[in-house]
């Protein structure tokens, strides 16, 4: 999460245009289905300063069979931090 931390640092730091506006940093990954595991990977991320995560699945067919899960997984809204 360094890195993560230093990006933000030099944003906030180096921002000029729009600098009374909050910035957005997006971070994401795929994250476990258990919640208390997707919050240790979501958790630090948010402490290094990200405000958005783009949670991801890799489809390896054409087909789209794995969806459903995902979508209950949205549906059923964030890991409490």
């Amino acid at each position: 999460m360094t890195e993560v931390r230093e990006l933000v640092g030099y944003v906030r730091k180096h921002r000029t245009a729009g600098a009374e506006r909050p910035s957005e940093f997006v971070l994401g990954g795929a994250t476990p289905p258990d919640a208390a595991k997707a919050r240790d990977r979501i958790g630090p991320v948010h402490d290094a300063g990200a405000t958005w995560w783009d949670e991801r699945l890799v489809q390896t067919g054409p087909a789209l069979d794995r969806l459903p899960p995902v979508l209950r997984r949205i549906e059923a809204g964030p890991p409490v931090l």
